[in-house]
């Protein structure tokens, strides 16, 4: 079983917000990093998105083999 991925800063799980073929995106659950939650340009959401951004991680995906 995989070890959840956490949040660097305060401990919370990451959740995944990009997936793509070659990398998996994954940011910080907490209440603390849902910058789009406080009011637009102030300090809270400031504080909250600097959280969300260095929550930031990004997980390769295995190469796939080509079949033969």
């Amino acid at each position: 079983m995989d070890t959840p991925l956490k949040c660097s800063i305060c401990g919370s799980p990451l959740y995944n917000t990009d997936r793509c073929l070659n990398e998996n995106t994954y940011h910080c659950s907490s209440p603390e990093a849902r910058f789009w939650d406080f009011e637009r340009g102030s300090p809270e959401q400031n504080s909250s998105k600097t959280h969300w951004d260095k929550s930031k991680q990004e997980i390769a995906n295995p190469v796939k083999k080509a079949a033969s």
